[in-house]
């Protein structure tokens, strides 16, 4: 058996300025930031941390999926904050996820899913 065991994964995403995406991710999506580094931050809520590259080529937004318990009670804060992509609201798929995406401001894709 091996004793390699993987952790945790962080995304890096890339954003167009650095302390407007760490604003909206604390304003809007419930995350505080934990660092910031000339045009790179890091924001995280509970367990779960994103990384913010202001240096990275925006060409077109990136997807992260992120494991959370109490999917509609995030979907009914997040509801309220107004950043549900208009295409993937709350909705129970047919492969056993119940789920639902948020835009962030530079048009990244943040899909929230629990398993039924």
């Amino acid at each position: 058996m091996s004793s390699v065991r993987l952790e945790a994964a962080i995304p890096v995403l890339p954003v167009r300025d650095v302390p407007k995406a760490v604003a909206f991710y604390r304003d809007r999506l419930g995350f505080e930031r934990r660092f910031e580094y000339g045009p790179y931050a890091g924001v995280g809520r509970g367990p779960i941390e994103i990384h913010l590259d202001g240096s990275a080529p925006v060409a077109a937004p990136v997807t992260c999926r992120i494991s959370v318990v109490g999917v509609d009670a995030l979907y009914a804060e997040l509801s309220k904050q107004g950043v549900i992509h208009p295409q993937e609201p709350l909705e129970t798929k047919p492969f056993g996820m119940r789920q639902f995406s948020a835009l962030d401001a530079d048009g990244n894709r943040i899909t929230f899913a629990q398993p039924v």
